[in-house]
């Protein structure tokens, strides 16, 4: 009998809200989540991106967010 899997803990942590970082309006037109940051920047320097950069990506760009300020 196998044993049962623990939940990673970024598995169980509750769903907190997003924190926002406001930048200037000439820098953004609009929401850009840091995981999409990361993902433009290792893309543009020649790193392939995998399935478990994507499930990053998305995490991060839950836990945070550059926006115009408007």
């Amino acid at each position: 009998m196998k044993p049962k899997r623990q939940p990673s803990p970024c598995e169980s942590a509750p769903a907190s809200p997003r924190h926002r970082v406001r930048l200037p309006g000439f820098l953004l037109k609009e929401d850009v989540g840091l995981g999409t940051v990361f993902k433009q920047v290792t893309s543009s320097i020649g790193i392939p991106s995998c399935d478990n950069c994507a499930k990053r990506a998305a995490r991060l760009n839950d836990w945070l967010v550059f926006s115009p300020d408007r």
